[in-house]
């Protein structure tokens, strides 16, 4: 039977069982994140050196834009007709290309807005990070309190042409998962760093693992349950309210943090958030609890 308990902690909660350890993960550490620290402490300004990119929908973007900024819809960079929407789309090269002719090289100044309700804005900086862009800030649309514009944008001067310089350590294998299933919460890697996930799902999401479908696989997993709003403040911006609790119940900044969602969507945009706040070995597991639940005739 699956069981779950409950330990509330400032708004966290711990489920699962805990099992042996067996192998460990040697993570890659290759994330500096001094630029996302001093981006997120500080207030966010466009000057004439930065491109803003609008995840919002056509129709949002063309009532009203911030002037000069472009729309980029999360669905170029990740496959959204995919059960695996999380998941980046397999050609980074092509995906670069596309930026450099939209203006955007690795040494840009970005900030990528979004909806108040949307987790689109944390997804593509997420992607943008991911690919090599050092400098990736995020917020809601109504962040910025200036004059809109409805009329189509004036295109940036492209960048060079560039090839993407992956910070893997952003991203978690099905490997790892699979080992942090086995060793349990807060075992140690290869490196002597710490593992914990936090599950980022919504609570009603997160008790429908008692109702797993017929079919399906149960799988126990120790995690710490954070709803991915915590993270985020009402501007969109990365809460440092989350960062005090994370640290109060014995989460570290150098742990590695494995963060996880349904479909990898939303664990995306806090992994950026946490990255911000200056956990830097933080990655997001971008095939979702869905792969782990996945229908064995599948």
């Amino acid at each position: 039977m699956f069981k779950i308990k409950w330990i509330f902690v400032a708004s966290i909660f711990l489920f699962g069982c805990s099992t042996p350890p067996t192998k460990v993960y040697q993570n890659n550490m290759d994330v500096l994140t001094g630029t996302l620290e001093k981006g997120a402490k500080d207030p966010l300004v466009i000057d004439e050196n930065t491109l803003v990119i609008d995840t919002r929908s056509e129709f949002e973007y063309g009532i009203a834009h911030i002037p000069k900024s472009v729309r980029i819809s999360p669905s170029e960079l990740y496959d959204s007709r995919s059960k695996l929407r999380g998941q980046l789309r397999p050609d980074l090269f092509r995906w670069a290309r596309r930026l450099a002719r939209l203006g955007i090289g690795p040494d840009g100044k970005v900030i990528v807005v979004g909806d108040v309700q949307s987790f689109s804005a944390g997804q593509v900086a997420w992607g943008l990070y991911y690919l090599g862009v050092d400098d990736v800030q995020f917020a809601s649309i109504g962040y910025f309190n200036q004059a809109m514009s409805n009329l189509k944008s004036k295109p940036y001067d492209p960048e060079k042409l560039w090839k993407p310089k992956l910070r893997r350590s952003l991203l978690v294998s099905a490997e790892e998962v699979s080992d942090y299933i086995h060793r349990g919460l807060s075992a140690k890697n290869r490196d002597g760093q710490r593992v914990i996930m936090l599950d980022v799902r919504l609570k009603d999401e997160f008790l429908r693992l008692r109702k797993i479908k017929k079919g399906f696989r149960k799988v126990n997993i120790d995690a710490y349950h954070v709803p991915y709003k915590e993270f985020f403040t009402k501007l969109g911006r990365p809460n440092t309210d989350i960062a005090r609790k994370l640290l109060a119940i014995g989460v570290q900044k150098e742990d590695r943090l494995i963060i996880i969602s349904n479909k990898g969507q939303r664990s995306a945009g806090v992994t950026m958030a946490l990255l911000s706040l200056g956990f830097s070995n933080a990655g997001n597991f971008s095939l979702g609890y869905q792969k782990l639940f996945e229908n064995e005739a599948m």
